[in-house]
């Protein structure tokens, strides 16, 4: 199940077709192919949130939700952690009615030992990443090779040091770039007509 079915929502739908699984989408504006919030929940055995967090979504999988999936169902937060009810879903974990749960958002980040989340650190259903699930090295390569592409023409340098990598603007603007050990790489592909000098 996919709850939010927008852009982002729908590349995942598509991904998970292309694995054989039947897919059912919930949006805020439904689309005739896509059904209620209850019905996602109650028919999948994993429910992935890919919704923008305004005030219809603040909360809107708390207790009530929780308690309508299936019993062992996997549920995985992409979008914002606030669409949550944070004590619910770790209490539902603890309690062994949730099979799985995998988050990459959170209502405070990084969050402390007072977060609901903090007790399920280290259990082996329970993946918890910082922020940065996007971040494949070919993520952060389309990312830079756009953003200096995007820049070419500006009077801008571009500084580097091992591994990292930095533009500088005009105006001071300051963007640490190109981390990891493809940087050079990217930059030579990225940035033939843009002065390049090493920083000590």
């Amino acid at each position: 199940g996919v709850l939010g079915a927008g852009q982002i929502g729908s590349r995942v739908a598509g991904v998970a077709r292309a694995f054989g699984c039947r897919v059912l989408t919930c949006r805020r504006h439904p689309d005739g192919s896509s059904v209620s919030l209850e019905t996602l929940l109650r028919e999948s055995d994993i429910v992935t949130i890919h919704t923008p967090l305004t005030e219809e979504t603040r909360g809107m999988i708390g207790k009530e939700q929780l308690a309508l999936l299936r019993p062992g169902a996997i549920l995985v937060n992409m979008a914002r952690g606030a669409v949550t009810d944070e004590a619910a879903v770790a209490e539902a974990i603890l309690a062994g009615r949730l099979g799985g749960f995998g988050a990459d958002v959170y209502s405070t980040e990084p969050f402390g030992a007072e977060h609901p989340f903090s007790a399920l650190l280290g259990m082996p259903q329970v993946c918890l990443t910082t922020h940065m699930s996007w971040g494949a090295f070919e993520s952060y390569e389309d990312r830079d090779l756009y953003f200096f592409e995007s820049h070419r023409e500006k009077e801008s340098k571009v500084y580097f040091t091992e591994g990292r990598f930095a533009v500088f603007f005009p105006e001071d603007l300051h963007r640490p770039l190109c981390q990891g050990r493809k940087g050079k790489e990217i930059l030579r592909k990225a940035v033939m007509k843009v002065p390049v000098e090493k920083v000590q």
